[in-house]
């Protein structure tokens, strides 16, 4: 019984310990990054209150996951509204565009299953130093379930690929 106890809570030790950390400095210190998020205004229809209230919500829920993604994995990271606020030439950007969100049908969702009227998430994300971008990729998420699972499941998977990306560009 003890066994099973220790081998259980070691399990769990090492499930937590997975995820994804942060890149660091030359010194170990912690790496500073800044987060640009797009939230994709242009691609929606303003006079439609739906739309901007379900954009709004997207944009609020992103930025707070975004942030707390990259803290909780080690990075000395702040939002920033715009480029202009990115002018220390050490400090890296990583901007994060949506370029396209499609809800889905919460009905076909429930009635179909399978898959059917899943809601996807497609982002565009650059990392860079002072407009010089080194690195860029596309993402596409799709659920089934509600639409911050989408989110969530992006900004694990960025954080994973930024491991070996960025730190192959810190090492240069």
């Amino acid at each position: 019984m003890k066994k099973l106890l220790f081998a259980l809570v070691s399990l769990g030790l090492f499930a937590a310990c997975s995820g994804p950390r942060a890149v660091t400095n030359h010194d170990g210190s912690s790496l500073p990054v800044m987060l640009l998020f797009d939230a994709g205004w242009e691609q929606i229809d303003r006079e439609n209150p739906n739309h901007v209230d379900q954009r709004q919500s997207i944009e609020n829920y992103y930025k707070e996951n975004l942030l707390e993604s990259f803290k909780n994995a080690g990075y000395e990271a702040v939002l920033i509204d715009n480029l202009n606020e990115a002018s220390n030439p050490d400090i890296w950007v990583i901007e994060v565009k949506i370029t396209n969100y499609n809800p889905g049908s919460k009905a076909a969702r429930m009635l179909v299953g399978f898959g059917a009227g899943a809601a996807v998430l497609d982002t565009y994300v650059r990392v860079g130093k002072s407009g010089d971008w080194k690195w860029m990729k596309d993402y596409s998420y799709g659920t089934s379930g509600n639409w911050q699972k989408t989110i969530v499941k992006s900004n694990k998977v960025l954080l994973k690929d930024l491991e070996t990306s960025l730190a192959a560009l810190v090492r240069q």
